[in-house]
């Protein structure tokens, strides 16, 4: 039995005037009715993707507000915790450095099953909305049944769904990865580190990022998320222990172009 955690912008200037339906293949689903992009919110988001995300969101007098940090949870695999099997540290890996997270490094090499999912970050100072070149984002999950690679008895010899991308020039960053699943006590998320230029030392940053839920809802109709779609019913942001306090500054902006979804989100870190 999988081992579960149990701790626990929106956007409005880039955000379609209502989310796109799922594409009709995505992991091995039922059919969805999908309408077609309009032109004009088509062009918009992917010239946003093809450029750099915004570096005013959560702006103020200047300032961009700092990102809120979060607890890592039980399932880092930074070298930080000791589990049943031993202490893991996928940051040690060979090739942890990937834009494509779905496959493992070591062990079976398995890749990991999903809707597709181009994860866009920029990293911002805090202070000024500056961008930050050359600092490392460690991002992991769960798959689409809710395990997490490492620690899930299934998975203990796996890696995928971690890895680590450094920003470019202007502060972006992307990952190639899949939705991730709902397990019970938790909001659809991913985790993340995020280190300053240099080695992976101590994180300046450790968050969480959610998953708007008209968004959840649709991609767990795929049968690969068959698992999901009950723990997710009865599942709130006021009723999740980390999100409950407030989740606007968290929450990835998300939308599918060309049959692929692609969440976004402007990551304020405080660099003093």
């Amino acid at each position: 039995m999988a081992r579960h955690e149990t701790r626990a912008e929106r956007a409005t200037a880039w955000a379609f005037e209502a989310l796109q339906p799922l594409h009709q293949a995505q992991a091995g689903g039922p059919a969805v009715p999908r309408r077609l992009l309009q032109r004009r919110q088509s062009l918009a988001w992917l010239a946003g993707c093809a450029l750099s995300l915004p570096a005013t969101a959560g702006a103020a007098g200047g300032a961009c507000v700092a990102t809120p940090p979060e607890m890592a949870g039980p399932f880092p695999g930074d070298g930080t915790n000791r589990w049943l099997t031993g202490r893991h540290n996928a940051l040690a890996l060979a090739g942890i450095e990937r834009p494509d997270i779905r496959t493992s490094l070591s062990g079976g090499r398995s890749t990991a099953q999903g809707a597709p999912l181009s994860l866009q970050l920029k990293l911002v100072s805090a202070r000024d909305c500056a961008p930050l070149r050359g600092w490392a984002v460690y991002l992991w999950q769960c798959d689409a049944v809710g395990r997490y690679s490492m620690y899930d008895d299934a998975l203990e010899r796996e890696d995928h769904l971690r890895g680590v991308q450094r920003s470019n020039a202007d502060g972006d960053l992307r990952f190639t990865t899949v939705f991730p699943g709902c397990y019970p006590g938790r909001m659809p998320h991913v985790h993340l580190h995020v280190y300053a230029p240099g080695a992976l030392a101590a994180p300046r940053l450790t968050s969480q990022l959610a998953f708007e839920p008209e968004v959840c809802e649709r991609v767990y109709r795929g049968n690969a998320y068959a698992g999901s779609r009950e723990p997710f019913a009865g599942l709130s942001f006021a009723r999740d222990r980390i999100f409950r306090d407030g989740v606007d500054r968290q929450m990835l902006r998300t939308a599918e172009v060309s049959g692929v979804l692609q969440s976004q989100l402007t990551i304020a870190v405080d660099v003093r």
